[in-house]
């Protein structure tokens, strides 16, 4: 039986927009602007449309739609130098708080690594010690972290 782990985040950020955060996120690891994503909304309607692979940078003006509409943005990746797939999703939330962007960002990895003598995958902090690291290289601030397990 397969399972589904997701990790979000309520992040606050001076980056502008969803592309700007997941882009400075995944810069980190790979080229920016330069790497092949597949993103499952086209446009600003919630009709998932999964995308052929293109570059990130051909879904600025979507995600920033979005965005302004304050959509839920979700892409995969295949993040080479940890050798792992991600569904990533970028929400916009409103912010009475500070002057800063507030997101939901949240992770779903493929799944591919398990704990050593064991059959099930790993835990979470497995994820946790790769993507804390990328949030404050970038100067997101991480105010809640949620990890969930489905199926």
């Amino acid at each position: 039986m397969g399972v589904i782990r997701n990790i979000s985040f309520i992040v606050y950020t001076e980056l502008n927009t969803s592309y700007q955060l997941i882009n400075e996120v995944l810069s980190l690891w790979m080229d920016k602007d330069n790497f092949k994503i597949k993103s499952f909304y086209l446009d600003d309607t919630d009709n998932d449309d999964i995308s052929e692979s293109m570059n990130f940078n051909e879904v600025e003006e979507i995600l920033t739609l979005r965005d302004s509409k304050m959509l839920i943005n979700t892409i995969t990746v295949f993040i080479n130098q940890i050798d792992e797939s991600f569904i990533i999703n970028s929400q916009l939330l409103e912010n009475n708080f500070n002057d800063e962007k507030k997101y939901k960002l949240a992770f779903s990895p493929s799944g591919k690594y398990t704990l050593s003598n064991f059959e099930r995958h790993t835990d979470f902090s497995f994820y946790l010690n790769i993507l804390l690291p990328q949030l404050e290289k970038i100067g997101a601030t991480a105010t809640e972290i949620n990890c969930e397990d489905f199926g």
